[in-house]
């Protein structure tokens, strides 16, 4: 994750009030520790100890573990709230959201990262060109694996899948005011093959990205950024 972290901090830190911030699947915290590299004071939660025991470890970064609901932070508490690649896996995105807009200052700011069905779409269409499965496995692109990039419909992780549109649709029903949804960075694991895969499809999708004005974004994972209004 570490190129759409470094992406990520910078935003953040260049477009909210440098303050408390809430990372939620905050795992090892490493993108905690960006910002507070960068003089944030920061906040986790995880559902996993062992990734709670590693934030600790490596960056002396709190990170509770419990899930993230109704009356899990206080209100209006922080400048920044997080979540990447979450709200794919969660039974009520909306509800999600809405709790996370209320755990924001007014003019604080949400960014959340998800799969991008989009992509998937075209994908899928892709996939049923005759041997293009394995030409692809031949040149060492794994398109099924967890690490692949490629394959984003994975029940019953993934509860449910987003487009840019989908995502801001729900992010104005919480009461936010979507800033951005960009192409995401590619998420450097898999094989050789698959990771020089994933920058090609990240270099096509963001072309037509740029080509459109941000119009048309089928880049394999999107990133949104939103602003919590100042006044309700």
């Amino acid at each position: 994750m570490r190129r759409n972290f470094d992406a990520d901090a910078a935003y953040v830190d260049a477009h909210a009030s440098r303050g408390l911030a809430l990372d939620i699947g905050a795992g090892h915290g490493h993108f905690l520790a960006r910002l507070k590299s960068r003089g944030w004071r920061v906040r986790g939660l995880d559902l996993s100890p062992d990734a709670a025991a590693a934030a600790k470890r490596l960056y002396g970064i709190d990170v509770e573990t419990r899930m993230f609901g109704p009356g899990a932070v206080p209100e209006g508490a922080f400048e920044a709230v997080t979540a990447w690649y979450v709200l794919e896996h969660v039974k009520d995105p909306a509800g999600f959201l809405a709790e996370a807009a209320r755990a924001l200052k007014p003019g604080g700011l949400l960014g959340v990262r998800v799969p991008n069905m989009v992509f998937s779409n075209v994908f899928l269409w892709a996939r049923a060109v005759p041997g293009l499965s394995r030409l692809l496995w031949t040149l060492g692109v794994d398109t099924d694996g967890k690490s692949s990039h490629f394959n984003l419909l994975d029940p019953p992780a993934h509860l449910y899948g987003y487009t840019p549109a989908t995502l801001e649709g729900l992010l104005r029903k919480a009461g936010l005011e979507p800033l951005v949804t960009m192409p995401a960075k590619p998420v450097d694991v898999g094989s050789a093959g698959t990771r020089i895969a994933k920058d090609l499809a990240f270099g096509v999708t963001g072309l037509f990205y740029r080509l459109s004005g941000g119009a048309w974004n089928p880049a394999p994972a999107i990133t949104a950024f939103a602003r919590k209004p100042l006044k309700a």
